[in-house]
């Protein structure tokens, strides 16, 4: 019995979720800046779908890839899917923050070591492109801060003009980001399957049309990271660089680790109001991701493996 269709099929729901969990972000920051939901859920759409044919592929995968011969992971890839699948539902009928990509990133590593798949070179290769992006991001959102305020000291008598330049420029730089991180996200999930079922994954983005049902649950934590207009810029636009680099060198990224370190930093650069709460929310989001995730995964592998070797027989 071959378990291809239902690794597709997980595959594909895994990244219409994944889409809907990313996309929720910028729909929200796009309607806080005035622009109506119906037209900024078709952006956000076209943005992930233009993201994935761009960038898919530019993501590799944990293992080396035997296109050949895929049966050797099928209990790593269903516990994978359905852990990122189940934890994202959970985070949804309960209202909770999820680090998706996080999630998935460290569920990954943990159920490749435990069945024994070369991925230590992986772990380490994602673990240090996180520390030096990380580094990158502190460094570059300091200067982009002080460098917006000074210029924007000097625009304060052209007030009109400077709002209206910030809604240009915000939209722009969102919709590229939404871009850049669905060629990244849905990419490392596609990569699992060597890419081959990135071509049904294409179109995941369009069940983002199913929020147009429900516009108000289109609201997260981060409208209130990017209220002020030089941390607005100073954030978005280490974050864009950031995710250029992520995708260039092949390896996931998590938004959120971006953001709140950038985030992080405009606080040392500036004043704001209930930053230190905000950032331990965002914290133990990531602390509950990385657990539901990988026990879920770790459950469903385990399970798995028992009824697979119970009752199938390997072909010699």
């Amino acid at each position: 019995m071959s378990l291809e269709p239902i690794i597709t099929i997980l595959s594909i729901l895994s990244g219409t979720l994944l889409s809907i969990n990313n996309s929720i972000t910028f729909i929200s920051l796009l309607k806080y800046l005035g622009l109506k939901t119906d037209h900024v859920i078709y952006m956000i759409a076209l943005s992930n779908i233009i993201g994935i044919i761009l960038f898919s592929n530019m993501i590799t995968p944990p293992t080396t890839c035997s296109t050949n011969d895929q049966s050797s992971t099928y209990s790593e890839l269903i516990s994978l899917f359905t852990g990122l699948i189940i934890s994202i539902l959970i985070a949804t009928f309960t209202g909770t923050s999820l680090s998706a990509t996080m999630a998935l990133v460290f569920s990954t590593a943990g159920i490749y070591m435990i069945s024994g798949k070369p991925v230590s070179e992986w772990i380490i290769r994602v673990f240090e492109t996180w520390i030096i992006l990380g580094v990158l991001s502190i460094i570059l959102t300091i200067i982009l801060r002080i460098f917006i305020i000074k210029v924007l000291n000097l625009q304060k008598k052209d007030l009109t003009k400077t709002l209206f330049l910030y809604k240009i420029f915000s939209t722009t730089i969102y919709l590229t980001i939404s871009i850049l991180l669905a060629g990244n996200n849905i990419g490392f999930l596609s990569s699992l399957t060597c890419h081959q079922n990135l071509l049904y994954m294409i179109f995941s983005p369009a069940s983002l049309l199913i929020l147009m049902a429900r516009p108000d649950k289109c609201k997260n934590i981060y409208e209130k990271i990017l209220m002020t207009i030089s941390r607005h810029y100073s954030i978005t636009l280490s974050t864009l660089v950031m995710l250029i680099i992520a995708n260039t060198i092949g390896i996931p990224i998590s938004y959120t680790f971006i953001i709140t370190l950038s985030y992080a930093t405009t606080v040392l650069t500036g004043a704001s109001l209930g930053a230190r709460k905000i950032i331990r929310r965002i914290m133990i989001n990531w602390i509950y991701s990385i657990t539901i995730a990988f026990l879920i995964s770790l459950s469903v592998f385990f399970m798995l493996r028992i009824f697979l070797n119970h009752h199938f027989i390997a072909d010699p």
